[in-house]
């Protein structure tokens, strides 16, 4: 997880802000060890790994993260983990939000959003 964003050359620390995080494979668990302040390192496995980590969203600064009943925001730097050496594989991201709580982007935005 990057420890800065551009434009903003203060060392962020963003991953201080992943609450819970856990791997998976194939329906079984695939231990994680923590190597630094941002990096996770997962066990082998067979097949495709799915991470599932939650993200503290009370920051109203537009450098990371906030989210409430009315709203969520966040900058993809200061939630979206890396997985190095494959920076230009497919990543698959799904945010569970409620109905009413439409997701805008400030990018063209994949056919498959709604």
């Amino acid at each position: 997880m990057p420890a800065w964003i551009p434009g903003s050359y203060m060392i962020r620390e963003f991953a201080r802000n992943i609450v819970q995080i856990r791997a998976e494979s194939g329906g079984k668990k695939v231990a994680l060890t923590k190597l630094d302040k941002h990096s996770w390192q997962a066990d082998a496995c067979n097949g495709p790994l799915t991470l599932h980590y939650q993200v503290y969203a009370w920051d109203l600064s537009v450098r990371a993260a906030h989210l409430d009943q009315t709203h969520g925001f966040f900058n993809g730097t200061s939630v979206f983990l890396q997985v190095l050496g494959q920076e230009q594989a497919k990543h698959v991201i799904d945010i569970v939000r409620p109905k009413a709580m439409p997701i805008r982007i400030g990018a063209s935005p994949p056919h498959y959003l709604n």
